[in-house]
């Protein structure tokens, strides 16, 4: 009895000091607890990642991407004016004129239309882009009206030159009329001499070339009047008239060349400005498909790739 009572205690000591263990069960419940925890979590994280990458493919489809093509139709159409203004500058007929006009007022009004798409669209903010097409506008219908005035200036210049040599060529048939040789040597040479100085005023370019011409023609001029003073054949004498106004007044050669070259100088202004412009345009149209290309970018290296 003492023996046995003295190892009990030990023994039920020992008992107490086992570990607890599961049972399979519990062990069972307790890993499929853990497996569909992860598996919700993976989905959470898998739902999260295509819901950003759904959301980048639809800023760059919906809005990147119109832009970017856009900014290109924009780019091409400004290249396009600009190489239509240049050629509508050099033109020399008033057909080739109009039609490059026509050109260029074709492409401003796809910019004009292309900037409001692009406004509605994509909210691009184009404040600077809607300014210079207003400055374009307004800048090719002074263009316009400059180079059209120049044109019939020269036209009318042209004419004039043209009706300067046949009334020359019918002066020179009533010479043959005149019965004195020196007066007749005389008026040949003056004419001859009259018609060379106008026509060489008609091409003069040099401000500082205008007055010493101006001289020379009066003094042409004067000198014809005063030979012509004493012809005697009423025909002649009315030929080589209408010979002496086309050197000086307000309706000669001379003065029609001298309007060409003020309204040449106001095209000159009006081309530089049209330079500066397109220029400009260019380079806000360079700028704006740089920052589409730069967002698409951004937007495609930000996206979940897995």
């Amino acid at each position: 009895m003492a023996s046995g009572s003295i190892f009990r205690p030990a023994l039920t000591a020992h008992a107490s000091r086992r570990p607890t263990r599961f049972g399979i069960s519990t062990k069972l419940q307790i890993a499929f607890g853990v497996v569909s925890a992860m598996t919700m979590a993976a989905a959470g994280v898998g739902f999260l990642s295509f819901a950003a990458m759904d959301s980048g493919l639809r800023q760059v489809t919906e809005r990147q991407v119109p832009v970017m093509v856009g900014a290109m139709r924009l780019s091409a159409l400004s290249s396009s004016i600009s190489a239509t203004a240049a050629r509508y500058i050099s033109a020399r007929t008033p057909e080739d004129q109009k039609l490059y006009l026509a050109m260029i007022a074709s492409r401003r009004d796809e910019l004009v239309s292309l900037t409001g798409q692009l406004k509605t669209t994509a909210g691009v903010d184009l404040a600077s882009l809607t300014a210079l097409t207003q400055r374009l506008d307004a800048n090719l219908a002074a263009l316009e009206e400059a180079i059209s005035e120049r044109t019939a200036l020269r036209a009318k210049v042209d004419s004039l030159l043209a009706d300067m040599h046949r009334v020359h060529a019918t002066v020179t048939r009533g010479l043959e009329r005149l019965s004195d040789p020196r007066q007749r040597l005389e008026i040949t040479a003056r004419t001859h001499l009259l018609v060379s100085l106008i026509s060489e005023g008609s091409i003069v370019r040099e401000q500082s070339s205008f007055k010493p011409m101006q001289d020379r023609l009066r003094g042409a001029t004067d000198s014809l009047r005063e030979e012509a003073s004493a012809i005697r054949d009423p025909e002649l004498l009315d030929a080589t008239t209408r010979l002496l106004q086309f050197g000086l007044g307000a309706n000669s050669v001379f003065a029609q060349h001298a309007r060409e070259l003020f309204t040449a100088t106001r095209v000159d202004g009006v081309i530089d400005e049209n330079v500066a412009i397109l220029r400009d345009l260019d380079a806000t149209v360079a700028g704006l498909v740089l920052g589409a290309q730069t967002k698409m970018d951004r937007v495609a290296s930000t996206s979940p790739r897995d």
